[in-house]
């Protein structure tokens, strides 16, 4: 067997189980990236929690023809011993899981705690900053460590606490407030913190360090969802995370303490990514599902360290330790009491920053609340998301998915609005000199605080604006013309179901039983004979014969059967010949005839390029940006014809007129803007698959914008209630002009 088998030997992964709903939530991720794959990944759940079994514990891992093991949130010895004992590959999906060398079978899937460190060394260079102290708990001595060897170069003063737990309550709040003392002799401007979150957070609820100093603090690894700050206004806080680029993976999970949702989802499906990939890699293609061996899991780790791809948390690849490469993280700045995004550090670049780190809030939070302010909005008149009607008494409203969104979120929220359209009709893009078009323009010169529209979220727009998470996840397609299948009839279609050697066949058939029988009848002495008993009579002359043939081939019967044995023997074989000739006719002939509207010549991209076909996109647009920037050589090619032809749209209007106007013209732009105007009448366009990657329209606010988590957690909620389902089923199924197509026609 081989893993083109797994329908029936699927790949069983391991999962050291640390917290219970981190399971489901892992398998939840597991199941919904399985569906799309041609590997089947079952996750299989084992409690480790009693080290002294650990040899039991690994026999039950073998008998369950595991082939890797995903690494729980409280079982970092256990699986790692694990592993070690059963030479299984080791999946990691925390960043803070020890040393990789304590455990030579992982693969890491988030960035490590060098890379950490050295996006750490990096900032501070970038800075200047030059007296460092690391505040360390015991279990990450080995990172505070590794970040004091990695910057002996910058001639730094790095002065080193170790927080001492002496146990709970009253003994850790003594350590946390001696460590407190230690950091204030030190003078020091910069504090990394290698500590859990509560510690984190009992060390900002002493007293200040020094009142006339602006400390600088920065938590060593990634961005942790249980981690909520409070801290004074002058302090400054650095953080890192992940730069997301999301799929449309399950959101359902259930919230922990160690990874934030999203995290643990975008490392999850990385990991069943990662798992699916290596099982397509020689030798690993050719191993028994169902007999999972020493060999195996040793091919396995060589399969997995083999990967590369890219992932939602960035390109996937590894080191022959497992260590991930090229990482790729986000600076964050806690602003208002939120962590906001000021640059990206990667390990070839280093850090690039967009924004100055900043103190944390000037105001206190409890006065940047939304409700009751009043928001300035700006939109864009694109069917269904924001339309422009008529109302009775002459004036005009707006309607659409955006405006019915944008009412429940006011409502939800408390705020009001004014909404008002963009002025030059476009979404908006980067200009040369660096400015903006469009709705993007009104944002970013700070006119609007809100953009209402159908708006795709770019890379080099979250550069410049804050977005929320997406409302809508779409593909972008291709608009055609629907051809008539009138056109195709033919008087000759019956003789479709054959080839036309089966139909020669046929006829030679009908004339050699013709002669045949005719041949019988007139030497048998039992057949038809004439007055005087010889030759044939009437019943079965030459002319009879034939049509004895064809009258048994269209199912009609002979007027006369043969009387001899050999007649009938011939006979009754040439009706069973008919039976499965005639059966085999009617089925292909059912098949020819059973037809949709012609298949249009136009199915992908790639033939739009290999055709005559023109084709549109929207100018200013994600779309437009996509084009002119890949790589892909088919993109290339039709950006070439977009150019030379002068074909970027100023709306989409403009773009179906095109299709409708012009013989051989294509238009690609968002799926449910395509969707929505093919499902109208005159019902005479048509919508094929384009680009399969998937974006997402979200609302777009000024940078550092303070309520964008707001709308954020209350654009969730409606996704979770169902609301923004309702909300498609309004605008797209219930305005469906058209009928559904009859698929036959005879």
């Amino acid at each position: 067997s081989s893993f083109a088998d797994l329908l029936f030997y699927p790949i069983y992964t391991g999962f050291i189980v640390g917290h219970l709903d981190e399971f489901h939530a892992v398998n939840s991720v597991f199941n919904n990236a399985s569906s799309s794959s041609n590997v089947s990944v079952v996750l299989k759940k084992f409690n480790t929690s009693d080290a002294l079994n650990l040899f039991n514990q690994a026999t039950t891992i073998f008998e369950s023809n595991v082939i890797t093991l995903i690494e729980g949130s409280k079982a970092t010895t256990s699986a790692c011993a694990l592993s070690t004992v059963t030479g299984i590959p080791l999946i990691r999906l925390r960043h803070d899981s020890g040393p990789l060398d304590h455990c030579e079978k992982a693969v890491q899937m988030s960035a490590g705690y060098n890379d950490y460190a050295r996006a750490t060394r990096d900032i501070v260079n970038t800075f200047g900053w030059k007296n460092i102290v690391l505040v360390y708990e015991e279990r990450h001595v080995h990172e505070a460590g590794f970040f004091v060897a990695i910057t002996q170069k910058l001639q730094l003063t790095v002065n080193l606490v170790q927080l001492y737990e002496q146990g709970q309550d009253e003994g850790l709040t003594a350590a946390i407030q001696s460590a407190v003392e230690q950091v204030k002799d030190f003078d020091a401007e910069i504090v990394v913190l290698y500590m859990e979150n509560k510690n984190i957070q009992l060390m900002l609820q002493q007293k200040p360090c020094n009142h006339r100093k602006t400390y600088i603090w920065i938590i060593q690894g990634q961005y942790r969802a249980g981690l909520s700050l409070r801290v004074e206004r002058h302090s400054v806080f650095v953080g890192h995370s992940y730069l997301f680029s999301f799929p449309n993976v399950t959101k359902k999970l259930i919230s922990l303490t160690f990874l934030s949702r999203q995290q643990l989802t975008a490392v999850s499906y990385d990991a069943v990514q990662t798992i699916n990939k290596a099982a397509n890699i020689e030798p690993c293609s050719s191993i028994n599902g169902s007999d999972i061996g020493p060999e195996a899991t040793k091919a396995m780790l060589t399969c997995l360290r083999m990967v590369s791809l890219n992932g939602t948390t960035g390109f996937l690849q590894f080191n022959e330790q497992g260590e991930r490469k090229r990482v790729e993280l986000e600076i964050l700045n806690l602003r208002n009491n939120s962590f906001k995004k000021i640059g990206t550090w990667n390990s070839s670049k280093g850090a690039v920053f967009s924004g100055n780190i900043l103190r944390n809030m000037d105001n206190p939070l409890s006065e940047t609340t939304l409700e009751g302010r009043k928001l300035r909005a700006v939109g864009l008149l694109d069917a269904p998301f924001v339309m422009r009607v008529k109302n009775k008494n002459g004036g005009f409203s707006y309607e659409g998915y955006c405006i019915d969104l944008l009412n429940e979120l006011a409502r939800n929220l408390k705020f009001t609005y004014e909404l008002y359209l963009s002025p030059d009709g476009k979404y908006g893009a980067e200009n040369e000199d660096g400015t903006w078009s469009g709705t993007m323009k009104e944002i970013v010169n700070e006119r609007a605080d809100i953009i209402v529209a159908a708006l795709t979220v770019t890379e080099s727009r979250e550069k410049v604006v804050d977005f929320s998470v997406p409302y809508m996840y779409y593909t972008e397609d291709i608009l055609l013309k629907k051809t008539s299948s009138k056109e195709n009839y033919d008087l000759l279609q019956f003789m479709n179901p054959f080839d036309n050697q089966v139909w020669f066949a046929t006829l030679a058939t009908l004339v050699v039983i013709s002669i045949a029988v005719f041949v019988i009848n007139y030497y048998s002495p039992y057949g038809f004979k004439d007055e005087n008993g010889r030759g044939t009579s009437e019943e079965f002359s030459f002319f009879n014969s034939v049509w004895f043939a064809l009258a048994c081939m269209l199912q009609q019967g002979g007027d006369n059967t043969p009387k001899s044995l050999s007649g009938r023997i011939l006979a009754g074989c040439y009706w069973f010949c008919i039976l499965i000739w005639v059966s085999t006719y009617t089925a292909n002939l059912a098949a020819f005839f059973t037809v949709k509207n012609a298949e249009h010549p136009i199915n992908n991209l790639e033939d739009i390029v290999k055709s005559s076909y023109s084709v549109g996109i929207l100018d200013s647009s994600s779309t437009s940006e996509f084009f002119e920037t890949s790589g892909y050589e088919t993109h290339k090619k039709i950006w070439h014809k977009i150019k030379s032809e002068g074909t970027l749209a100023e709306n989409t209007a403009q773009g179906v007129e095109w299709v409708r106007e012009k013989d051989e013209f294509a238009f690609i732009t968002d799926g449910p803007f395509l969707q929505h105007i093919a499902n109208k009448k005159p019902c005479d366009l048509q919508v094929v698959p384009g680009l399969s990657t998937s974006k997402g329209l979200a609302l777009a606010f000024q940078a550092n914008d303070p309520h964008v988590n707001d709308f954020t957690l209350a654009i969730l909620r409606l996704h979770e209630n169902d609301f923004l389902t309702s909300l498609q089923r309004k605008w797209w199924d219930s305005t469906n002009k058209c009928p559904v197509e009859e698929e036959t026609c005879m």
